[in-house]
């Protein structure tokens, strides 16, 4: 006698296990985001360039999360918690200093913030 498999129950199974990973990720931190574009003065993308958003309340504890832009110069920050951040972008090698140290800031340009 040969038995039927049971495919009702396969596929109730495969939806709940998605249900549950979905519904997982969607309480996580990644939600907190920070994306933007770094581009030069003709508007060109700028890849590899290393973004960090900075929160107000920076601990050395915490860190300062980082990322770096793609080929296009998009880059997204996972944050991880909602605050009042500083964009910093630096890209050393071709003249883009890290403009959180004073010396290198030009006074002229305005901080980036992000809240």
């Amino acid at each position: 006698m040969k038995t039927r498999p049971n495919y009702g129950s396969l596929i109730l199974t495969g939806a709940l296990c998605f249900l549950n990973c979905v519904s997982s990720s969607a309480q996580s931190p990644s939600d907190y985001l920070i994306k933007g574009r770094v581009f030069d003065e003709s508007n060109q993308g700028i890849e590899k360039v290393r973004v960090c958003a900075k929160p107000e309340d920076y601990s050395p504890a915490r860190g300062i999360p980082c990322t770096r832009s793609d080929t296009s110069g998009n880059f997204e920050i996972n944050v991880g918690r909602p605050a009042h951040y500083t964009i910093f972008p630096e890209k050393t090698a071709v003249g883009y200093q890290w403009q959180a140290v004073p010396f290198y800031r030009n006074a002229a340009m305005p901080l980036i913030e992000v809240v």
